[in-house]
């Protein structure tokens, strides 16, 4: 495939002048992208993370494994001291790498008894799930945002729009995505980690 060049264009704002319309001619800048190469992968800087079948649970799907039931690990994030979580479904816990050892898991966490669907890693280690419990207990408030130190214990619950996934934002605040549409973003908590009212989760969706 031959190296594309793409065309920037550059288009001066109209500027008034004395009452009238004027615009600066269009300007052209070619900026050459490289050849791209399908199918050929860069090997990768560093591992950060190995393991193997007995350490991950993994299971063996007639179908692709995206509809049957889960394969294996799905979900993992990366905290700002480096260190490497994920989430073991089959075996329902987290299992966390040190920076800089891949080799195995120095930790792990167990919920054995909660429904997670995806987490996210606050800025000061802070574990924010988004789960139910499999099999809730009498009186349950129905709570699906949890928010655990970094040792598993449980800080808060709220009930929270989630949507589909979790995300950190440049603040630090934990946004639901998918809520509104599937490009909405909604706020779950302030930067300071507090849960956010349904009201003011609400209120504060966005799209894109």
């Amino acid at each position: 495939m031959k190296g594309r060049t793409t065309i920037i264009l550059a288009v001066a704002a109209l500027a008034l002048l004395g009452g009238t319309a004027s615009a600066t001619p269009i300007k052209w800048i070619s900026v050459p992208l490289g050849t791209h190469r399908f199918g050929q992968l860069q090997r990768p800087e560093a591992v950060v993370a190995r393991a193997g079948a007995n350490e991950v649970g993994f299971k063996k799907n007639a179908g692709c494994g995206c509809t049957d039931g889960p394969a294996g690990p799905v979900l993992f994030d990366v905290s700002r001291g480096g260190s490497i979580w994920v989430f073991d479904v089959l075996n329902h816990r987290f299992l966390v790498w040190q920076r800089g050892r891949p080799a195995h898991p120095a930790r792990m966490l167990s919920f054995p008894k909660l429904d997670i669907r995806d987490f996210v890693l606050g800025r000061n280690g802070t574990l924010y799930l988004y789960a139910v419990y499999a099999e809730p207990p009498a009186g349950d408030s129905g709570a699906n945002l949890w928010a655990l130190s970094p040792s598993g214990k449980v800080l808060w619950r709220a009930k929270a729009l989630t949507g589909s996934a979790l995300r950190l934002g440049p603040s630090g605040a934990v946004f639901g995505v998918g809520v509104r549409s599937a490009y909405s973003w909604t706020p779950l908590t302030p930067p300071t980690g507090r849960p956010l009212s349904v009201a003011q989760q609400r209120h504060g969706t966005t799209s894109y």
